[in-house]
């Protein structure tokens, strides 16, 4: 079945979220907030789930990946592999997304901030992100998993994985 690329210009307005998260860190569907279908990819750390509040820009928590640069350059080389790593793994599934109590609910771009799990056999996308070297654990701020983060990141250096084996 194709998937329908929607575009910001058709999106219907975003839905309002509640002002705080409950408790949930980690990818434990039992805490999930939101589950719906990834419809597009845009890059290494941002998605749109056709969520059953509407659609949901989503911003992977603890993940920093490459953003797009000029055509040709190296940035927009990684930009890319980043973005074919995440559409590998959830593009057209169906995920289910819960928040960190320690990261605000949205960022500022309004994207919402999740761990995301795919709901068909748990996947951990934002660790599996980093793993396959499709972006690095995040530097700024405060969340609750920033140390298993990071060492799955040391891993994945070592491994040469994705970004790291360039």
């Amino acid at each position: 079945m194709p998937i329908r690329w929607v575009t910001p210009a058709t999106l219907p307005p975003r839905p309002e979220l509640p002002d705080r998260p409950p408790l949930a860190d980690g990818v434990d569907p039992a805490r999930a907030v939101v589950r719906g279908k990834v419809l597009h990819v845009v890059d290494g750390d941002t998605l749109l789930v056709g969520a059953s509040i509407g659609p949901l820009w989503v911003r992977l928590a603890g993940v920093d990946a490459y953003e797009r640069g000029r055509p040709g350059s190296r940035a927009a080389h990684l930009w890319a592999l980043g973005q074919q790593i995440l559409a590998e793994q959830c593009l057209g599934r169906m995920v289910f997304g819960c928040w960190d109590s320690l990261q605000p609910t949205l960022d500022r771009f309004g994207r919402a901030i999740f761990y995301l799990g795919r709901v068909d056999d748990l996947h951990d996308v934002n660790r599996g992100m980093i793993l396959r070297g499709g972006g690095r654990a995040w530097r700024r701020g405060t969340y609750s998993r920033r140390s298993e983060f990071e060492g799955v990141e040391a891993l994945a250096r070592w491994l040469s994985a994705g970004v790291w084996g360039l």
